[in-house]
């Protein structure tokens, strides 16, 4: 769980807590007015940032990732494709037009970095629908997933994958009539990724974004040699890049391998070392190369920074010596 909402969420559970939407009062500058408001007109004045984050992607681009034009009928797709995690239809959301928005954990929606989408601004003002305000209206937004328990948000890496797919589908480089299955395929998605804060604790995050990517993909035998990888690259950015932020990205190569990178905003090269066997760091090059049969590298990036990669494929692990 996300541990800048955790606590909060952790008190709601403790106290008996809101079993259903409701919890998500919690968020509102006045709690028992922003009942009110959903009692009058269906929806009330909340802030993301501390239950959870916000971010709105454009109907077009969720339509042709989905394959379906209608909100009601991305009501299912939507449920299974983000677990279940809510998020709501505006007609006009933000001067963007029809929208939807969809509830991550609250560091999620503060890391969230992708061109065409909006991440809601920190404790500014959100108008959110009441829990049971699920039917299409043409002003005020309206649950396509209604929230349920407390803490029960999108994964932003399911939400990352929908993005993606559905900017391919609109640029043409992704068809998406010819999908029998468009959940399936997005969830499938060829590229997994995340911004990340380039601190230490990000490692564990970058863990759980490749065990889903791998299991998206069936990949689950390369799991623990993938996670390392990326764990000491994280581990590497926090000690020899610069600045705040770090970019994981898991990008399948074919049925049996993976392509792990982290890109950082220095473009000092590594360089590798030599250590002796009790040393307890300055290995993490080594395991990484130990772990990819050798398939890793570094790539300059025109805009800045660099992406130091490896790709991990069944049968590469070995343990270095």
């Amino acid at each position: 769980m996300d541990p800048l909402s955790d606590g909060k969420i952790t008190q709601l559970v403790a106290s008996g807590g809101r079993s259903s939407g409701r919890w998500i009062l919690a968020a509102g500058p006045s709690e028992p007015q922003a009942s009110r408001e959903w009692q009058e007109v269906g929806a009330a004045w909340l802030r993301p940032g501390e239950l959870f984050g916000a971010i709105t992607v454009p109907a077009d681009l969720v339509h042709a990732a989905i394959g379906l034009a209608e909100p009601p009928k991305c009501a299912a797709p939507l449920a299974e494709l983000l677990e279940g995690g809510p998020v709501f239809f505006t007609q006009a959301g933000f001067g963007r037009g029809p929208s939807y928005t969809a509830l991550v954990p609250a560091a999620a929606g503060m890391r969230w970095a992708m061109v065409g989408t909006m991440a809601h601004p920190h404790r500014a003002l959100l108008h959110v629908p009441a829990p049971d305000v699920q039917e299409h209206r043409d002003e005020g937004p309206w649950w396509v997933v209604p929230p349920s328990g407390p803490g029960v948000l999108c994964p932003p890496h399911r939400l990352t994958a929908l993005v993606t797919v559905g900017q391919n589908v609109l640029s043409g480089s992704h068809d998406a009539a010819g999908r029998r299955d468009n959940t399936t395929a997005i969830a499938a998605s060829p590229v997994y990724t995340e911004t990340l804060p380039r601190v230490p604790e990000s490692a564990r995050s970058a863990r759980c974004l490749v065990s889903s990517a791998l299991s998206a993909w069936g990949l689950e035998n390369v799991a623990d040699a993938a996670q390392l990888v990326v764990s000491e690259l994280v581990a590497n950015a926090f000690v020899h890049a610069s600045g705040p932020r770090i970019r994981v990205t898991v990008t399948r190569q074919d049925r049996t391998s993976v392509r792990v990178a982290v890109v950082d905003e220095s473009q000092a090269l590594p360089r590798s070392r030599s250590v002796g066997d009790q040393a307890e760091s300055g290995r993490g090059l080594a395991l990484v190369a130990a772990h990819c049969g050798g398939q890793w590298g570094v790539e300059l990036l025109d805009q800045g920074g660099k992406a130091i990669w490896a790709i991990v494929a069944a049968g590469d692990h070995s343990t270095p010596r």
